[in-house]
């Protein structure tokens, strides 16, 4: 099947994979935000749109060559961390609600916005999902060394080619998170508040 999907030429079709993947990779997303109206639609665009602005400029910027191999490889990485972080911001929602929403009616009952009373909600949400990725960059080369540049020195790549690759995806990577965080907060939070702009006391 991978042989299959390898050999493909046209870009109509690749291109037509891709969704696919963003497809099953939103409906995967979704499950952890069930009870957040349009969980599917906001999964989908999110992922879709950190492929958008990831893969594309690294074909632009000859950081990876237009075929069809590297491309569908790279954009795996890019939909599969995607979808991780956007599943897990929407848990930590749930979570950070339940923790927060005390002081989100008392800013709600001093006159605050809905959004400026959730601020502080979304940014610890945004927050706690960079952590792995952070944790990684601090120690990357020094604790553990990642599988795409051990896979290129050992397929003889030079190691400074193999660390400037890896450099490039791990930010790529972590701006990837950072993106699908602050898109799937700022479109879902506003379902946790009613039509009067009160917190539903239903927990979702």
């Amino acid at each position: 099947m991978l042989s299959f999907i390898f050999s493909l030429t046209n870009w109509l079709h690749i291109f037509a994979y891709i969704l696919f993947m963003t497809l099953v990779a939103a409906i995967t997303a979704r499950k952890r935000g069930k009870a957040i109206p349009f969980a599917g639609i906001t999964s989908f665009c999110s992922i879709f749109i950190c492929w958008l602005i990831t893969v594309p400029l690294w074909v632009i910027f000859q950081v990876i060559p237009l075929e069809t191999p590297q491309v569908l490889a790279v954009s795996g990485m890019v939909i599969g961390n995607a979808m991780t972080s956007t599943g897990l911001t929407f848990h930590l929602l749930q979570r950070e609600y339940t923790q927060t929403k005390d002081l989100i009616e008392t800013k709600l009952a001093l006159g605050f916005t809905m959004y400026q009373a959730s601020q502080e909600w979304i940014q610890q949400t945004v927050r706690t999902i960079l952590i792995p990725n952070i944790d990684t960059l601090k120690t990357v080369g020094l604790v553990q060394m990642p599988g795409m540049m051990t896979g290129m020195i050992l397929a003889g790549s030079p190691p400074y080619q193999a660390v400037r690759f890896q450099i490039v995806i791990m930010f790529s990577i972590t701006a990837v998170v950072v993106i699908s965080g602050i898109m799937v907060s700022v479109a879902s939070y506003r379902f946790y508040f009613d039509k009067k702009v009160r917190l539903k006391r239903t927990e979702t």
